[in-house]
């Protein structure tokens, strides 16, 4: 997904990109994929987490990165969360700023491929071509909380899973609510549903 994420939000007129790297010990071969795919795009890697992977762990990632720019936006997504915005993205957030917005909220999409399926991700195709299924389906099924802040400024302070914001004034959702299309892998969905039914 990581090719398909940094090109949509380049498209998007996002100019820096902070990428974070997870890997299970200093050899895993994913560390440097994602090494060599930011340097293709000319990004920079942020940090590389080793071990476990805990559900706090992105919480402190996101955080400690808002911190480093407290004046500056930020689009706050993982590598499968593509966000689509109605008109162009820099006025949106100059309106806000104007306005005195410090985030923006949306929804998550689920996404599929036509066949109801979560294939295997190929770099090669357009990612929409390969989901073109769109759906409200884990907050359904997973009891999985859609709500997703999209954008904030570096000074908010964000709740786990970067539903919720804990400081600031957030855009109306009236005024703009952003869609979140989120491409899983059918193992992450298992994975999910497993969690889901041991709770």
């Amino acid at each position: 997904m990581l090719p398909h994420m940094l090109a949509h939000y380049r498209s998007l007129g996002v100019e820096s990109f902070l990428v974070h790297a997870h890997g299970r010990d200093p050899r895993d071969p994913v560390i440097e994929q994602v090494t060599q795919i930011a340097r293709d795009f000319g990004c920079a890697i942020a940090s590389i987490t080793l071990g476990e992977w805990l559900h706090s762990t992105n919480r402190e990632l996101y955080n400690q990165t808002l911190r480093s720019h407290r004046e500056d936006w930020f689009l706050i997504a993982d590598q499968d969360e593509l966000q689509v915005y109605p008109r162009d993205l820099i006025s949106i957030l100059d309106d806000c700023e104007r306005q005195g917005y410090d985030y923006i909220e949306g929804c998550f999409l689920d996404r599929f491929a036509r066949d109801g399926s979560f294939p295997a991700v190929s770099a090669n195709e357009s990612i929409w071509r390969q989901f073109p299924l769109a759906g409200f389906v884990s907050a359904q099924v997973l009891q999985a909380n859609p709500n997703k802040i999209v954008a904030a400024k570096g000074a908010v302070e964000l709740r786990a899973g970067q539903h919720y914001a804990l400081s600031g004034r957030g855009c109306p959702p009236g005024e703009l609510y952003v869609p979140v299309h989120h491409f899983k892998r059918s193992e992450e969905h298992t994975s999910e549903l497993q969690s889901h039914h041991d709770l």
